[in-house]
């Protein structure tokens, strides 16, 4: 009980409400604290989120850290487990891109339909990579990778944005898509969807579309010099072949880019793909080497796309370069609308020619691993299909593949047995016959 002595009775402090997800933790102003960054995903055996603080007040003590974490941890249990995992909103860009490149290479391969090992070397999985020997190794972690052969290297997105041509947003969207977040970072190569077609990527942003007219105005001003047509006539091509297709040169002295710089513009100059991401208003950086040859992709007479083989000699210059951020297409894809009979894949630009040279009507799949659209494949119905690809162990067994693939739409086809002992693929056998005779 209390005297009189006691004095009036302290007001009662009313009772401290949980601290919701990110806001100021007890006993800090809402205006002062440091912002609380929540990592998705379960401390190790203790099934509770962590997190740090972050901001221009963020140098405190470790005892006032960890009453941070503490108070936020114990309003995000008295949450729905579905509330706690699934807001993306509570995990910032840079942890979500770092929990994404936490996804070991060989599961991001699987998802793109590439076989890669756990770590160590294996052929380059990139269609526009003809990697003869092994020249791809993943890092023993089994997050990181480096092609010795074409340059490049990175982590999962990375990984993802080089196969399927696009940027880095489309590619971080594609693969989180894919791989569950909510899940611990040393789990995430058990789980995932299963392998797709890499020409209809399931991806939320949209697929660039081709700006034919820069496409073409770059290759009036990159014609076919005469260094070209050496480099084609060794190859078996002539010059009536490089003509009807367009093929185009890219000197070591053209200032082509400049002029396009001047007439389109940095953005739609960038958006067209060829521009490097290191490119600036003020300093263009052409996406292809020089001196390199350019191999348009027409389809209905318009350039969509376009490939460039170096020919310089410099030895850690890619051989093949590709648009940046745009998908791969089918080479001299038009035929698939004409009215051919037979129709032979080839693998690659330079066997597609080859074909031609040797009287078929040829399209070309950019890569072992690159695949026809359905719209595509239902096309060559009521033809006959010849499979041209390479005569090695990736090229037969993409062969099975392809057949299979196309028999499921009712598209026979039938895989031509190696021409000669000595040639792996169609452009070697071309080179054979012309020089025999």
């Amino acid at each position: 009980m209390r005297g009189p002595w006691a004095g009036p009775a302290p007001a009662r402090a009313p009772a401290p409400r949980p601290a919701r997800p990110g806001a100021a933790p007890r006993g800090f102003p809402e205006g002062r604290h440091a912002r609380i960054v929540v990592w998705r995903g379960w401390q190790k055996g203790k099934g509770i989120f962590s997190g740090r603080l972050q901001g221009p007040r963020a140098r405190f003590d470790r005892g006032t850290r960890l009453r941070a974490v503490r108070s936020l941890n114990s309003s995000l249990r008295k949450m729905p487990r579905i509330h706690r995992l699934g807001s993306a909103s509570w995990v910032d860009a840079k942890a979500e891109t770092e929990h994404l490149n936490r996804t070991p290479i060989a599961r991001v391969g699987e998802l793109l339909a590439y076989k890669l090992p756990r770590s160590g070397a294996a052929h380059c999985p990139f269609p526009d990579h003809e990697d003869k020997n092994p020249s791809f190794y993943i890092h023993p972690s089994g997050v990181w990778w480096r092609c010795f052969g074409c340059g490049r290297k990175g982590g999962s997105i990375d990984l993802v944005k080089e196969a399927l041509g696009v940027d880095f947003r489309v590619a971080k969207a594609w693969l989180r898509e894919r791989v569950d977040l909510s899940r611990p970072r040393e789990a995430v190569a058990e789980i995932g969807a299963s392998p797709r077609s890499l020409e209809e990527p399931n991806i939320s942003a949209p697929i660039r579309p081709a700006d034919s007219e820069v496409l073409e105005e770059f290759l009036k001003l990159a014609p076919l010099l005469d260094t070209g047509r050496k480099y084609l006539e060794a190859r078996a091509i002539r010059s009536e072949t490089a003509a009807a297709f367009g093929v185009g040169q890219l000197a070591t002295d053209s200032d082509a880019l400049s002029h396009l710089g001047q007439r389109f513009g940095f953005s739609r100059l960038s958006s067209s793909g060829l521009l490097t991401t290191s490119s600036t208003p003020q300093n263009l950086r052409l996406v292809f080497p020089r001196p390199s040859l350019i191999f348009p992709f027409r389809e209905r007479g318009e350039a969509h796309y376009m490939q460039a083989r170096y020919i310089g000699n410099e030895s850690f210059a890619p051989r093949w370069s590709n648009l940046r951020g745009h998908r791969h297409r089918v080479y001299n894809a038009d035929v698939l609308s004409s009215n051919a009979e037979r129709i032979a894949i080839c693998e690659g630009v330079t066997d597609t020619l080859s074909a031609m040279e040797l009287g078929y009507q040829a399209v070309g799949l950019v890569g072992v691993s690159a695949r026809f659209t359905e719209a595509q494949i239902k096309a060559l119905r009521q033809r006959t299909v010849f499979l041209l690809l390479d005569w090695d162990d990736r090229g037969e067994a993409r062969a099975r593949e392809l057949a299979a693939e196309l028999a499921r739409f009712g598209v026979p086809s039938v895989r031509l047995a190696r021409p000669s002992a000595t040639a792996s693929d169609l452009n070697e056998y071309l080179i054979e016959l012309r020089t025999s005779s």
